[in-house]
């Protein structure tokens, strides 16, 4: 989730889609899972075994997985149950009260996880299953990933960084920022 569709496609799901996409394993278990869906289609054209890709959407239906790219302004980001979110720029949504605010959405998507994170909890077996990820450089100190950063130290379960850019990003060095600083 980013806080536009354009954003979305081109950050986190561009990336996740490319490293789908140069996967061996994924390649192969792709073409088996697409073989299985011709192999396994029912008289009436049901597919138990429907597996779809597109520009913005992963279905398997033998899962009953699905993998989206969203924006806060999607209305069909609640009621869903998530194994992991990723969110870009938190602090670029809105800071009001609607349903498109970086508070909304960050506490749909920690809702979605809930049942998830439990379920890894109990089990201990995938200790990543309830993950959400988010990456923002802060516009404010009263953003929402200002907030959570602040929060974090008292939250058990959250890791937290806050880098320069610079400290983050090795191919962004100090120097590279020095105009700015002057201007």
């Amino acid at each position: 989730i980013a806080s536009t569709d354009v954003q979305s496609a081109d950050t986190i799901w561009a990336r996740y889609t490319s490293l789908r996409h140069d996967s061996p394993w994924l390649s192969k278990y792709t073409k088996w899972i697409m073989q299985k869906q011709i192999e396994q289609s029912t008289p009436n054209g049901a597919k138990a075994w429907a597996y779809e890709e597109r520009d913005k959407y992963i279905i398997h239906g033998a899962l009953n997985f699905k993998i989206n790219s969203l924006n806060s302004n999607s209305s069909g980001m609640a009621g869903r149950t998530r194994i992991a979110s990723f969110v870009d720029e938190l602090s670029r949504f809105e800071n009001t009260d609607s349903a498109g605010s970086a508070d909304e959405c960050y506490r749909v998507l920690e809702n979605s996880l809930r049942t998830i994170r439990s379920a890894s909890a109990n089990t201990l077996i995938v200790p990543w299953l309830g993950t959400m990820v988010s990456i923002s450089s802060p516009i404010s100190e009263d953003d929402k990933s200002m907030r959570l950063l602040k929060q974090a130290p008292n939250i058990k379960g959250m890791y937290y960084g806050h880098y320069a850019t610079w400290d983050f990003n090795p191919d962004q060095p100090r120097s590279m920022f020095d105009d700015d600083f002057e201007k």
